[in-house]
């Protein structure tokens, strides 16, 4: 394999690529070669081992519910879904994303509460946007920081 398992990131973003049928030229690796990264995705290099740390789909037409494959870019300290279509409850799995600093879920249409795993971060604070849902009506809208 090499580097850091990229088989993990560039399959987790194949899966939402297809999840969400996002027509972007997004081909091959996301972060290499470096000259030719994806759009709306900024990576790191540690150790010339290329990492996902942000990704951006905020108004990307995005609809059905939060895909649990964004819990394999591991490495990921921001992450905007926001002005989407999105419905359905946060995946307990984001708050496995050790690194999350940013959860960016504002505009969708989400409901239920926010899972434990975000509340109960360990280590940084996630700064966390939403709206949340109860049956039609718009209660909150809402950035939050969350710490340990």
């Amino acid at each position: 394999m090499g580097r850091y398992p990229d088989d993990i990131y560039v399959n987790a973003m194949r899966i939402v690529k297809q999840a969400y049928k996002i027509t972007r030229n997004w081909q091959g690796d996301p972060c290499m070669p470096r000259s030719f990264s994806w759009d709306r995705l900024n990576c790191s290099y540690f150790d010339n081992i290329p990492r996902i740390t942000s990704l951006n789909l905020s108004s990307s037409k995005l609809t059905g519910q939060i895909n649990t494959s964004f819990s394999d870019l591991i490495s990921l300290e921001s992450l905007d879904l926001s002005n989407n279509q999105l419905t359905g409850e946060i995946p307990e799995v984001l708050g496995k994303l050790p690194n999350l600093k940013l959860l960016n879920l504002s505009g969708n249409n989400l409901s239920g509460p926010i899972p434990k795993a975000l509340t109960e971060k360990n280590g940084n604070p996630l700064i966390l946007r939403f709206d949340l849902l109860i049956a039609t009506h718009l209660i909150h809208s809402s950035a939050v920081a969350l710490s340990a």
